[in-house]
């Protein structure tokens, strides 16, 4: 019919000043926004807590295994400065020339205390971690060429065994630690 919404040849308005029921729907209308618009919000406290909650018990089992990986990269540190403060002093390491003993020890060293400062400060673990792993992987790929042709004993080279121990904790303290950081929101990371 002439003048219903939605007939092109009258607009919205020229038919809400003639039809009182459509006048009425939209006061009612707009009524119902202006309620919903300036209610006050719903109290979400129970809501909250409740994903508060959530949050704590994914990241409680986090921060225990985190500082257990903390605890072992320091073990694993010390260990390796065992090793290598000997070397690195006393330039003895079986054959090798003492210029190459202290290169060696001087490169243990660097990896214990590299470790240290991981376990100090979980966020540089993930930087840490390639360097590490590449020198674990290399290490090893010598000693199993270097036992293959008997050139050196198990013995002599179980002590490379505590950079592949290094690198897995940093990996995994790294992956951990990541878990654990807040949303993205928060700009400064902080670590514990």
């Amino acid at each position: 019919p002439a003048g219903a919404i939605g007939h092109e040849d009258v607009p919205v308005e020229v038919h809400l000043g003639q039809c009182p029921a459509c006048r009425d729907w939209l006061h009612r209308a707009q009524a119902v926004t202006r309620q919903a618009r300036i209610a006050p919000a719903p109290n979400l406290d129970a809501l909250v807590g409740q994903v508060l909650e959530a949050v704590d018990r994914v990241r409680n089992p986090l921060r225990i295994e985190r500082k257990m990986l903390r605890v072992g990269l320091c073990l694993v540190a010390l260990a390796q400065l065992a090793v290598a403060i000997p070397i690195l002093v006393l330039g003895h390491d079986r054959e090798a020339p003492l210029h190459v003993s202290h290169e060696m020890g001087s490169w243990d060293a660097a990896i214990a205390l590299g470790l240290l400062l991981a376990a100090r400060r979980p966020s540089r673990a993930a930087g840490m971690s390639a360097l590490v792993g590449v020198g674990a992987l290399l290490l090893g790929v010598t000693a199993a060429l270097d036992l293959a042709a008997g050139r050196t004993s198990v013995m002599d080279e179980a002590p490379h065994l505590f950079c592949l121990a290094g690198w897995l904790l940093l990996h995994r303290l790294s992956v951990v630690h990541e878990a654990g950081l807040p949303g993205p929101l928060l700009a400064d990371r902080i670590d514990d």
